[in-house]
């Protein structure tokens, strides 16, 4: 996945460069990147459990990149 969006990244228009790391990497990382720069950082799973709630419905909908990552599994830029 890292290497298909670093991909899509080369063929924007502004030439950007790219940096992938962790949260401190990245730190470390934009003190020498040449900007514009796409940030890629690997997102921690979500957890999410049901709770005994009388005021508000136990209902959960998480949407995270859907759109996005669909689009890089067809090898189809945005």
């Amino acid at each position: 996945m890292r290497n298909q969006i670093e991909a899509i990244v080369q063929t924007l228009n502004d030439n950007p460069a790219f940096a992938y790391g962790t949260q401190a990497e990245l730190n470390t990382l934009a003190d020498d990147v040449i900007f514009p720069c796409v940030f890629l950082y690997p997102l921690q799973p979500i957890e999410v459990s049901p709770q005994v709630n009388g005021s508000v419905g136990n209902t959960f909908t998480v949407n995270v990149l859907q759109q996005e990552v669909q689009g890089l599994k067809e090898g189809k830029k945005s």
